[in-house]
């Protein structure tokens, strides 16, 4: 939903910025503007949900991702700058 605003937000300042000016570089730059942001966003839920969806096989690979998770947990409730960039993210104004 943050994304989903914050596209909103651009593009009205775009089509604002048109009818009052008549410069188009703002809507012609949306999609350079946006999509950087939106990757950022995709990157952070990627990263998140291996960090919290676990795996339970028998496997090497099962206990590496476990501990990558467990190290990834620990380091978010151990470290403060670590945790405020999390919330940051989480939450989208980093967007």
């Amino acid at each position: 939903m943050n994304l989903a605003l914050q596209d909103a937000a651009e593009l009205v300042e775009g089509i604002r910025g048109f009818y009052r000016t008549g410069n188009r570089g703002r809507l012609d730059a949306y999609s350079s503007t946006r999509l950087p942001k939106i990757w950022r966003a995709v990157g952070f839920s990627h990263w998140m949900l291996q960090m919290l969806l676990a795996r339970r096989m028998d496997t090497a690979e099962a206990e590496f991702h476990d501990g990558l998770r467990a190290t990834r947990l620990a380091r978010l409730m151990e470290h403060g700058a670590f945790a405020q960039d999390f919330a940051v993210s989480y939450v989208g104004l980093d967007s």
